[in-house]
Order: structure tokens, then sequence, then C-alpha cells
């Protein structure tokens, strides 16, 4: 995750690519054929659709999206930007 994200805030390189996530998977010693492999493997795109469904059926749209999922229930936080204070308070009031 800390290599994603220093490739996309401090190098502009684009996580959705699989050219880079395979390159920043060997930069951080993991077998980059294992990781090609796996990323395109049927279950790593059921796994996905899943996600996405799952963003849809609570409507994060928006990045970041905050939220708890307990099981097969999910809600939402917090979506958008937010202070921490407003994120924190949105978080107790879901508990």
């Amino acid at each position: 995750l800390a290599a994603i994200q220093r490739a996309y805030y401090q190098e502009a390189r684009n996580p959705s690519d699989a050219e880079t996530l395979t390159a920043l998977a060997a930069d951080i010693g993991l077998d980059p054929a294992a990781f090609e492999a796996t990323l395109h493997s049927p279950e790593t795109q059921t796994k996905l659709e899943s996600d996405f469904a799952l963003r849809s059926a609570v409507g994060a749209y928006s990045f970041p999206s905050v939220g708890f999922l307990d099981g097969e229930e999910a809600q939402l936080i917090a979506t958008g930007w937010c202070d921490a204070h407003a994120l924190v308070s949105a978080i107790r009031a879901a508990l």
C-alpha cells in the first residue's frame, strides 16, 4: 500500500495500471510473475467486482470514503474529504 501511495502521489504513476502494480510488487520484493498471475486471476476479478458492488450498495462514490463492514452489513460513515474531528464524530455516531 505504501508503494502504491508513493507511486501515485509522489511519482504521478497510475495505480490502476497492471504494469505499474507489477513493477511496484517487484520493487518491494515480490515475485512479479506470481503477482501478475494473481492480479489477473478469476478470484481477484471476483473480489474486485464484489468490492465494487459493495461500494455501489452503500453509495461510496467519492474518495476517500469510510465505512464499517460487519459481516454482510455495510454502513457508510463519511464520503469525500472531511477533517479529523468530523470523521471521529461520524464514527462515534455510527457506533
